[in-house]
């Protein structure tokens, strides 16, 4: 290959004249109409997939799977702030294992409000308690300002709670999301 050829470049390309290509049939309007209307269709699609997909709520607690410690504690709760609470699975599962948690350490702390709540929620919220009844541990909350202020917050729709009896001493976490 002759480098110094006219017809091909340095690297060995041929170079094509743009006049010797043949005409190019010119796009219709129908064809296009076609595209922005598949591409309307798939963009509104994805938009509704995204939408539904982030509005999924968590479901409900499993029948048989909240005890009755957890069930007295929820109703406690709700008697306080009224029955607009939505019961989550997931927010149950989670303040059992803290409950759990806070009883083999032997004291109080928080969790991560956010870790293990389904994405989505615009407000989590956690409280806990120890006392040595069920009673003792939601009056501890209901008079604590920050704690109350959590039970009553309207934006906190949904919730769960969770009970441990150790060594006679009761270890409660209440955690509540919004969406």
């Amino acid at each position: 290959m002759d480098v110094n050829d006219p017809e091909r470049g340095s690297a060995g390309f041929k170079w094509v004249s743009l006049k010797n290509l043949p005409p190019s049939k010119p796009i219709s309007e129908k064809w296009l109409s076609r595209r922005r209307v598949s591409l309307v269709g798939v963009s509104l699609i994805a938009v509704i997939a995204v939408l539904f997909l982030g509005r999924c709520d968590p479901p409900p607690p499993e029948p048989g799977t909240v005890s009755n410690e957890q069930f007295e504690a929820w109703a406690r709760l709700n008697d306080f702030r009224g029955p607009d609470l939505v019961p989550t699975g997931e927010l149950f599962v989670k303040a059992q294992a803290w409950s759990e948690h806070m009883a083999d350490l032997g004291g109080l702390s928080h969790s991560d409000p956010g870790d293990g709540v389904t994405p989505g929620w615009t407000i989590v919220a956690e409280n806990v308690a120890s006392a040595t009844s069920l009673q003792g541990a939601q009056a501890a909350l209901e008079a604590s300002p920050p704690h109350r202020a959590n039970m009553l917050n309207s934006k906190l729709t949904e919730g769960g709670v969770g009970v441990v009896e150790r060594n006679g001493t009761f270890w409660l976490t209440q955690n509540f999301a919004g969406r």
